[in-house]
């Protein structure tokens, strides 16, 4: 077994196929293990969705699974779900902070543009907002600019170094100089 204490912020650095975001989504539980991980003392399995959402926000690299005609608000304001009423309506906060992310973000453009016609890039910034969005404990992030020009690959970089300051964040990459 492997034993592991992840405090403030941590960087997994590996080369491709290393097995880091297998790692991640083993975190999330979006994967099953044998063992135990804990987070907060609680092992993850004994948190409901909500509350483990709550804790943990988890940016993929690349999304490829959503509905066909979901538009960029629709998708950031997602991020919310863990803390609105079952078969509520999303509050004039969540509105708010799906706003503020989206406006963050530069993308407020592409509100009510379907996440199926952005590019790569765009839907990454759109991931990033909803994790935003989500105002977890906790942000995995798995090879966040891996599909983003230099520009938003720093604008990326520097709300990482932010997200530090508040929450514990977890980058995963390849990239030594988004490590460092």
């Amino acid at each position: 077994g492997i034993s592991a204490q992840l405090k403030g912020s941590s960087v997994i650095l590996g080369s491709n196929g290393s097995g880091k975001s297998t790692l991640a989504k083993t975190i999330c539980l979006l994967l099953k293990y044998s063992g135990k991980i804990e987070l907060d003392g609680k092992d993850l399995q004994q948190f409901s969705k909500k509350e483990l959402a709550q804790k943990i926000s988890y940016i993929p690299a690349k999304l490829d699974i959503y509905d066909e005609f979901i538009n960029l608000k629709e998708f950031v304001l997602l991020g919310r779900f863990a803390y609105k009423e079952n078969f509520g309506n999303y509050t004039k906060k969540d509105e708010i902070i799906a706003d503020d992310a989206i406006e963050f973000l530069n993308i407020a453009h592409l509100k009510t543009q379907e996440m199926k016609s952005l590019s790569s890039g765009e839907a990454q910034l759109a991931l990033i907002a909803q994790a935003l969005t989500q105002q977890s404990e906790i942000f995995i992030f798995d090879e966040p600019t891996a599909n983003l020009d230099p520009a938003n690959t720093k604008l990326i970089a520097k709300e990482i170094k932010n997200l530090k300051k508040n929450h514990q964040v977890i980058l995963i990459t390849h990239d030594i100089h988004l490590a460092k």
